[in-house]
């Protein structure tokens, strides 16, 4: 997992995953998306082929996690776009004079 774009960009497609942290924002955003059902979080002392495979089975295997992606990704795709956070900012606080 390479940070907090990438896990956003797992989630925008819906897709669940496996999250083995590295280092800087790794950790929490594994742990953070752990937390919200969307991936198996795989931590370096615990990294094995057995647990890699035991947690792409449970993220492939349960229909759970694939669900919570899914509505992830629904989530995201209502969200304001940044050129409509900048309209809505721009309209409210204006230039000033």
């Amino acid at each position: 997992m390479r940070g907090l774009a990438q896990c956003f960009g797992i989630l925008s497609h819906g897709l669940p995953s496996v999250a083995l942290p590295q280092g800087a924002d790794n950790f929490g955003n594994g742990a953070m998306m752990a937390e919200a059902g969307t991936t198996v979080h795989v931590a370096p002392d615990q990294v094995s082929a057995e647990a890699i495979t035991a947690a792409l089975r449970a993220v492939m295997g349960h229909p759970g996690y694939r669900q919570r992606a899914e509505h992830a990704a629904d989530e995201m795709r209502a969200m304001a776009s940044p050129t409509d956070v900048a309209e809505m900012l721009a309209t409210r606080f204006g230039p000033k004079p």
